[in-house]
């Protein structure tokens, strides 16, 4: 699955010069291979001040948790729609803690691979009622701005 990560920007082959300043120039970017994967043990979804606030969370510690000394992974996406339209992620990759926006949800029945925009993965298992994967389901869709399920497992 990190084989899909790594792409390249390539600018069209030509002939021609490829200086900085050359005016067919392009950049050639190099995204971002960090591939985390875990199971979360819990899923919380929540929502205030009529829905201008909206989160889900992806742990592997139970929601009671003592951040202090946390050494295990957790993906959260958060949405303060009142004040901006970026939907923000935080996440904990087992050593530190980082930040990026969201760039993409792909949700299955028991998994979820959510993409930043500097395209770091999250590939997340997780067991689910019926009734609260819908909650999932909505509350994701709300952070995308679109129905992100894909189906079932085959």
């Amino acid at each position: 699955m990190a084989s899909r990560l790594k792409l390249l920007n390539h600018p069209a082959k030509s002939p021609q010069p490829r200086g900085r300043h050359h005016k067919n120039a392009r950049k050639t970017t190099q995204m971002s291979d960090k591939v985390f994967r875990f199971t979360a043990t819990t899923v919380d979804c929540s929502e205030a001040i009529d829905w201008e606030i909206v989160q889900v969370c992806f742990d592997t510690e139970p929601s009671d948790f003592d951040e202090t000394n946390r050494t295990s992974p957790y993906l959260m996406i958060s949405a303060n729609f009142e004040f901006s339209g970026d939907v923000q992620l935080e996440f904990h990759d087992g050593s530190e803690y980082g930040g990026d926006s969201l760039g993409r949800i792909d949700l299955w029945r028991n998994r979820a691979l959510v993409r930043s925009r500097r395209y770091i993965e999250f590939d997340i298992d997780f067991e689910l009622s019926d009734d609260a994967f819908a909650e999932l389901r909505e509350y994701l869709k709300i952070l995308q701005r679109s129905d992100c399920f894909r189906g079932y497992p085959s």
